[in-house]
Formats: C-alpha cells, sequence, structure tokens
C-alpha cells in the first residue's frame, strides 16, 4: 500500500477521533454526525478499493515474524484469557467509579418498566405506553435490544454489566470460530 493510501486512512481515523472527542458539540448538529460518518465509511470502505486494485497491499511486514509461534491456538486462547480479564477489571472499575444513575437515563428505566416488567408478568410487550414525558405511545425496541436485560433483572446483576458479558459472548464467540477455522 502506497505512503499516500496509508495518509489518506490515517488522516480519516484522526478526523473520526477529533470529532468524537474535542469538537463533538462545537460543530453544527447536521455537520458534525456527516463529517463523523464520512469518516467512519470511508475507513470502512477505502480498503476494499485498495485491495480491489492491489490484491496484497496490506500484506507487508517490516521483519519477518514467526507466525507459527505468535497463532498457536495455546497463544491465542492465553491472549484472549487475559484481554478477558483485563475487561472485567476494567468493566468493574467503570461500573464503580460510575454508578447507574436512572435520573439521567431514560432508556435504562424505559426498558426495565415497559419491556421487562411486561414480559415477566406475562403481558404483551409492545401494547401502547403512557409515560416519561412522551405521550402514549408504542414500544419499538425488538427482542436482541431488552431481551439480555430479562436476564440481569431475573438474577439481580447490575444493567451495566450486560453490555460487557454480551460483548465478552460475542467474542468469545467469534475467537472459537476463527480458532476452529
Amino acid at each position: 500500500m502506497s505512503k499516500k493510501n496509508t495518509l489518506y486512512l490515517f488522516v480519516a481515523f484522526l478526523l473520526e477521533l477529533i470529532i468524537l472527542f474535542f469538537l463533538k458539540n462545537e460543530l453544527e448538529f447536521i455537520v458534525s454526525p456527516i463529517i463523523f460518518s464520512g469518516a467512519g465509511l470511508f475507513l470502512a470502505i477505502f480498503p476494499y478499493f485498495v485491495l480491489k486494485k492491489e490484491a496484497n497491499a496490506f500484506n507487508y511486514v517490516s521483519k519477518k515474524i514467526d507466525l507459527e509461534y505468535c497463532i498457536s491456538k495455546k497463544n491465542v486462547f492465553a491472549y484472549f484469557i487475559i484481554l478477558i480479564v483485563a475487561s472485567i477489571l476494567l468493566a468493574h472499575h467503570t461500573i464503580s467509579l460510575h454508578p447507574l444513575n436512572i435520573n439521567q437515563s431514560d432508556i435504562i428505566p424505559f426498558i426495565d418498566e415497559v419491556f421487562v416488567k411486561r414480559f415477566i408478568n406475562g403481558e404483551y410487550v409492545y401494547s401502547n405506553y403512557s409515560g416519561f414525558n412522551y405521550g402514549t405511545f408504542t414500544p419499538g425496541y425488538l427482542p436482541f435490544h431488552w431481551g439480555p436485560f430479562l436476564l440481569s433483572k431475573l438474577i439481580h446483576l447490575n444493567y451495566q454489566w450486560v453490555s460487557t458479558i454480551v460483548f465478552l459472548l460475542a467474542s468469545s464467540v467469534y475467537l472459537f470460530y476463527l480458532i476452529k477455522h
């Protein structure tokens, strides 16, 4: 891959980071999402066109690496266990520092009070709802959005752990798929 193509990717990545961390509310509410989405799409799509033009564009290594050793199943599994432990420790630290404040969130209380409570009570989940100062409306979250909160509610687990658990499960499935193939 040429230095010019690498520079394009680097600039798009930096632009995305700058908007995400520094200019989120500085630009207009239409301009910022357009630039952020455009940079993200560029990062996702540009390598495809580079590879279409030059099939081995990303297959360069500056020094020889013993890939047999680095990618052995035992090492990959060990790295993954280390990452799982680090993720759990980081999540625990973050959740401890920033406990869930129901007064600052309308999504989690809404999921809890409408979807989870209705499902556990055997009620129709998608019947009209009046509350949260939105008037009467039909709830629209699909089951994969609120479903993971069911287990959390049943075993009395903090809702903030749901995303960590789902992420770790998805990563585990992907890792075992990669190891198997």
